[in-house]
């Protein structure tokens, strides 16, 4: 995993997303226009996600998967 260690955590690129939730990067790419994604931020042209709110994310899908 190429993710990369910044001050505050890491930060996981498009790739590094649909590695580990094993998804196609098309499927996360639109994820993120539907609005379906963690929270994200944009680095010039690149698009990161911070690990904790991936992870955050996560936590909130499978609750929501227990209603």
């Amino acid at each position: 995993m190429s993710m990369t260690e910044a001050p505050g955590g890491l930060w996981l690129s498009v790739d590094d997303l649909a590695r580990r939730w094993d998804l196609p990067v098309g499927t996360i790419r639109k994820f993120c226009t539907t609005g379906k994604a963690p929270r994200r931020v944009r680095f010039g042209k690149r698009v990161r996600f911070h690990l904790d709110d991936v992870v955050q994310w996560e936590q909130q899908q499978r609750e929501a998967g227990r209603s």
